[in-house]
């Protein structure tokens, strides 16, 4: 295989992971085949077996690093700065079920709309509960009901 389609590669996919999904799961993959390409220019005479042998074990390498080394510190980072601005914040219950469920934000918090919470609430999907803690470690939120009123309750206190 020529070097530019490694280097090809390489670019799709990581225009693909930055532009289209930004999951950075493609990100190490384009990566690998950057490196191979590169590899390739220089030794221009390395058999496809070889080729394809190094580019998944450079992009598996990658990735492995990522979700075991970068992710979790750039998780914590996130999660103390997104403490702040969860706690307070009221959101919909999406699913609920024994204590625990997942709950959608109004607007995303470090990256993501979608948490996981716990409540001694008895509530139902599509309640609004307010945050009022966050568990760092499993990432777990904690919510309360949010009292609401209803109408016929603002007629009978006279408003």
């Amino acid at each position: 295989m020529l070097w530019w389609y490694w280097i090809i590669l390489g670019a799709v996919l990581l225009v693909s992971d930055i532009a289209l999904i930004n999951i950075y799961y493609l990100l190490w993959f384009g990566l690998g085949a950057l490196i191979v390409g590169l590899l390739m220019l220089a030794v221009p005479t390395l058999p496809l077996a070889l080729q394809i042998t190094l580019f998944g074990v450079i992009s598996t390498g990658f990735l492995l690093l990522w979700l075991w080394v970068l992710r979790p510190h750039g998780e914590k980072k996130l999660l103390a700065g997104a403490k702040e601005e969860l706690i307070g914040s009221n959101a919909a219950v999406v699913r609920f079920a024994n204590g625990s469920g997942t709950l959608r934000l109004q607007k995303p918090i470090g990256g993501r709309d979608v948490w996981r919470f716990t409540s001694k609430d008895n509530l139902r999907a599509g309640a609004t509960v307010q945050i009022f803690a966050l568990d760092e470690n499993s990432r777990v939120v904690q919510a309360t009901a949010t009292p609401t009123t209803s109408p016929t309750e603002k007629t009978n206190n006279g408003e």
